[in-house]
């Protein structure tokens, strides 16, 4: 065991359990060598691609930019940072810190490549994205994964001998790249062809198992959801004498990991309503013109299956502000979808088109206007009584001891998500398990096991909550969002009475 007072030998640890690829024990050490010296950039750093090979975004988002607070030249930090942006969906960051890195260092391949996949996947630029890979491969020409991208470049550009050439010197560096053969072998010599928008019946529409009762908590929302649809379902006529529109656009918003998508599910199941759940990447294609047509593709699947419910995940990676988008594509993407909520708002057709986001700021100021999305839903964070019936619920049908604390257990995560809950719950159900395995013995899930369990667990609503001053004004926050504000000092005022610690320009010390 290393000197946890001695940094050389913290350092050392933390260094070989990172190149063995075992991050739980990185993180730790690193930890320990930042206690020991907090202004050493590398082992902030070390412990940012730590958490992020463990997908834990937000964690190896603050490493990172604490990494940069003490080297702000630091073109790989960028670069990462880019990456990370990236996979929180985040693109417009993602974009200023791969220029970033590029202008720290001009020959920086791998910020090269990664702008490369924003240029193509997202903004949709395949000139700009045939740039950046030309420089990614000549500051490495071993790069097999820039070649195959420039050859799904090549082939949408109608380059067919080049698009081959790429797939083929791909396949020669690495040849366990699928994609590549899969494409090589379907070209043929053929054209580059559009493989064609979404029709009516690529969306599927389903009725789920699920219902109110298969939701943990959340008693209040259930009751709001219910008075304002399940009830105007129920009885379409008393709704009628008072005006009350069954379909329409209703934004659910809150913070991650807190059951926007499971309660959509289960009011589906409560009502024996179909629903169509559809993501980001069902409606966007590199093709244009495909993405309007995919938005009314889905659509029209909802009128063909009315009563239906349209469920758009993530809306603010399709209805983002179109003074923000730089492209004309963009713009008619949003603009497409105005068209198919207005349609169904003046038809009173029965759909009800629910969308969900972290973020309703970034959502177009037109799509939130009455007749559109005009209500807005604040899902909260589980409260204590909610925590305590997560717990229950996680933890049924596992073996655990008699007198498990739930109560406690609730106070403990004051500050955690629905989804902190379940990640707790399995993390004390492993730990169990593999002390089964080690004494021949069941072995049940015990308080102690459980209080590890929420030791070791960090939560994202902290750190999504501490995000909120880089993403919206405080008076922003107060006067359009006063329940997610409500919720942002109630965590605050939680957080100084755990901590001693005050809060500083809004979100957390």
């Amino acid at each position: 065991m290393p000197n946890k007072n001695n940094i050389k030998e913290v350092l050392s640890e933390a260094e070989r359990y990172y190149k063995s690829s075992d991050y739980d024990n990185a993180i730790r050490y690193f930890s320990e060598a930042i206690k020991l010296d907090p202004k050493n950039a590398d082992s902030h750093y070390r412990r940012g691609v730590s958490h992020y090979y463990k997908s834990e975004f937000d964690l190896a988002l603050l490493d990172y930019i604490r990494t940069l607070e003490i080297n702000p030249k630091h073109a790989t930090v960028h670069c990462d940072l880019g990456l990370v942006y990236y996979e929180k969906k985040e693109y417009g960051n993602a974009f200023a810190h791969y220029n970033a890195s590029i202008v720290l260092y001009p020959k920086f391949w791998r910020a090269y490549y990664g702008r490369a996949v924003l240029h193509y996947y997202y903004k949709l630029n395949a000139d700009c994205a045939l740039n950046d890979l030309n420089n990614a491969l000549e500051f490495n020409p071993k790069y097999a994964k820039a070649y195959d991208l420039r050859g799904l470049v090549y082939q949408q550009m109608g380059q067919i001998e080049e698009a081959k050439a790429d797939y083929k010197k791909a396949l020669e560096l690495d040849p366990l790249l699928r994609e590549a053969k899969k494409a090589l072998d379907n070209l043929g010599g053929a054209q580059a062809v559009n493989r064609g928008a979404q029709t009516s019946e690529s969306f599927k529409p389903e009725i789920p198992e699920t219902n109110f009762a298969s939701v943990a908590g959340m008693d209040e929302l259930k009751e709001r959801l219910k008075f304002s649809i399940i009830e105007p379902l129920k009885n379409p006529e008393l709704a009628k004498k008072y005006k009350k529109k069954i379909g329409g656009g209703i934004i659910l918003y809150g913070p991650p990991g807190c059951g926007k998508t499971s309660i959509t599910m289960a009011l589906a199941g409560e009502t024996k309503l179909n629903i169509i759940n559809i993501k980001v990447s069902d409606i966007l294609d590199k093709w244009i013109g495909n993405s309007e047509k995919n938005i009314h593709a889905a659509f029209e699947t909802a009128r063909k299956n009315a009563p239906c419910i349209l469920f758009l995940d993530e809306l603010d990676g399709l209805g983002w502000r179109r003074a923000e988008a730089e492209h004309s594509w963009e713009r008619s993407m949003i603009a497409q979808l105005l068209i198919e909520i207005d349609q169904i708002d003046k038809k009173n057709e029965n759909v009800l088109v629910l969308g969900a986001t972290n973020a309703p700021w970034f959502i177009d100021d037109a799509l939130k206007r009455s007749g559109r999305f005009g209500k807005l839903i604040y899902v909260s964070p589980p409260d204590g009584a909610s925590r305590e019936a997560l717990f229950k619920m996680y933890l049924k049908d596992i073996p655990v001891e008699k007198n498990l604390n739930h109560k406690k257990f609730s106070k403990q995560t004051w500050h955690f998500s629905c989804a902190d809950v379940q990640a707790v719950c399995e993390a004390a159900a492993e730990a169990a398990y593999t002390q089964s395995l080690k004494s021949g013995k069941e072995a049940p899930v015990t308080n102690n096991l459980i209080d590890e369990a929420i030791r070791k667990e960090r939560s994202d609503l902290t750190e999504w909550f501490t995000s909120l001053g880089r993403m919206i004004m405080g008076a922003e926050l107060r006067e359009l969002y006063p329940e997610l504000y409500d919720d942002l000092a109630r965590m605050q005022n939680m957080y100084g009475k755990k901590t001693g610690k005050i809060s500083d320009g809004g979100m957390f010390g």
